[in-house]
Formats: structure tokens, sequence, C-alpha cells
């Protein structure tokens, strides 16, 4: 596993001990279904709202981009909960190695399965014509919420998102973004050049604010222990 794993550099063994913990807990089955659960009833929901009320909702692979990118958070969670932290201070390893470590396993685990999800929405909807758009979307907004939300609430998201003070800081940053993509996915067939340039300008603010987010991994959490 390690030797596979090269491509992640100082990363790999890390990386690699995440992978075995994945299969030794059995909890792949659990992430899977998870992240697949929720989509499937969006889609579904999608599929009712303009097939059986015949309501002219605008749903196409933009929207659906946007919203695998931001239920992709989902599994970042998981990857924080499948073994306790604290035996990490007996390596030599610090609290943001470990951050970074969980989202290149994330990036490793979710790109394909997104990528093949909204590729296949697509195709049922006879809506490729926009994967080309799609496709950008899902992979930002997928690596922007991960990143914030490891940023905000480092390894332990379950008690962090108890903090009102932590949860309002990420209402705000995933509701925005997500609000302005959901609306210009609407509007992308009676605006298309008005709209692919909306949607790039928010792409762009949120592949900025992932790079500084990122960074800010290592200041925020390098002072802190495991066993916090």
């Amino acid at each position: 596993m390690d030797a596979r794993l090269g491509i992640a550099r100082g990363y790999r063994i890390l990386l690699a001990k995440e992978f075995v913990d994945l299969k030794r807990s059995g909890t792949v089955a659990k992430m899977f279904f998870s992240f697949v659960t929720p989509l499937i009833f969006l889609s579904f929901t999608a599929w009712f709202v303009r097939n059986g009320l015949r309501a002219p909702v605008g749903f196409n692979s933009v929207f659906y981009g946007g919203m695998v990118g931001f239920f992709g958070v989902l599994l970042y969670n998981w990857l924080n909960n499948v073994d306790a932290m604290d035996y990490y201070a007996t390596l030599p390893v610090n609290v943001p190695t470990v951050i970074r470590t969980k989202l290149l396993a994330f990036l490793v685990l979710t790109t394909g399965i997104s990528t093949a999800f909204v590729v296949g929405v697509s195709a049922l909807n006879n809506d490729l014509r926009l994967l080309w758009l799609a496709l950008p979307v899902m992979f930002v907004t997928s690596v922007y919420m991960v990143v914030m939300t490891a940023y905000l609430t480092g390894l332990r998201t379950n008690s962090f998102l108890f903090d009102p003070a932590v949860l309002a800081q990420f209402s705000v940053l995933a509701m925005l973004p997500d609000l302005g993509l959901t609306i210009l996915s609407f509007t992308v067939d009676r605006e298309p050049v008005y709209t692919v340039a909306g949607i790039a300008l928010v792409l762009a603010v949120l592949a900025a604010a992932t790079l500084v987010l990122y960074r800010g991994i290592e200041g925020k959490w390098g002072p802190h222990a495991f066993t916090e």
C-alpha cells in the first residue's frame, strides 16, 4: 500500500495507514452509503419536482455538481471518526500533518465517485452538454468544502460543529457559495454568457479561499496536541 501511494510524497505512510484503518474498521461501506444516499434522495426529489409536479425548475448538471461538492464534506467527518486520535501523540507527526493526510484521503475516496455520479446523472437527464461546466464546479466546491471544514474543526469535526461560533462560521462559508452556485445554475440556459462568467468568478473566489485556508491550517492547528 505504501509503495502504491508514492505520489503523495511525504504523506504516503500516513495515507497508507488511513486506508488500512478504513479497511480494518469496516467503515468504507458506511462512508459510501452516507455519501451516496443523500445524493440519490436529492436526485429523486429533483426528478419528482421536474417530472411529477411538472414544475419549471432548472435542475441541471451544474446544480448536481455543486450539490455533490457540498455533500462530500460528510466523508471528512467519517475520516475523523475511524479511530481515536490520542495515539498520534506517540508518533513524530503534528496535527496539521494528519489533517493534510486526511484531506488527501478524502480526495482519493471521493473524486472518482463524485465524477461518476455527476456524469451518470447528466447522462440520465440527457444533460451532457453542461458536463464541461459541472465537473469543475464539483471539484472546486468539494475541495473548498473539505479544506474549509478541516480549517474550522481540525480533527474533531463532530465536537467543534456543536460549538455555536464554529457552526455559524461553517454555515456562512458553506451556504453563501452554495446559494450563489445554485442560483447561477438555474440561469445557465437563459443567460449562458453571464452565468458562465458568474460561475467562473465564484469558483475563482473559492479556489483562492481554499488556498488561504489550507495554508492557515499549519498556523491554527500547529500549536494543538492530539490529546486536546
